[in-house]
């Protein structure tokens, strides 16, 4: 069977119970019917240390890691787009898509789309 590679556009990487929730559940049926998840959470945190966040108490040096952060997370997540053959997107989170979800949808539009909502 050939494998999949799909990138998995979603707002749960965000909080401890929504990665519970993605890695526990979402993921593992996912990668059972053989498709590869390029996940942006994963390969951010490979490339981009914010343990030291909490320990930041200044404003401007909040803001400089935050712009550092927007500057690395942007270019990281096209590239996984560019290596996935569809788009995995996850709809839940709120009365409105997230922000980051709908533009990875929008970057990806040449691209087959699945998306999924549990309400």
């Amino acid at each position: 069977m050939n494998e999949v590679k799909a990138y998995l556009a979603n707002q749960f990487g965000f909080s401890e119970t929504g990665r519970y929730i993605l890695d526990n559940l979402i993921k593992s049926r996912i990668e059972e019917i053989g498709v590869i998840i390029l996940d942006p959470f994963v390969k951010c945190a490979k490339q981009l240390d914010l343990s030291h966040l909490d320990s930041l108490t200044n404003y401007e040096d909040k803001m400089k890691l935050w712009n550092d952060f927007s500057l690395k997370v942007t270019p990281t997540n096209n590239q996984l787009m560019l290596e996935s053959r569809c788009l995995l997107a996850i709809l839940d989170g709120g009365p409105a898509i997230d922000d980051g979800v709908s533009s990875e949808i929008g970057f990806n539009q040449v691209y087959p789309i699945a998306s999924a909502t549990t309400a």
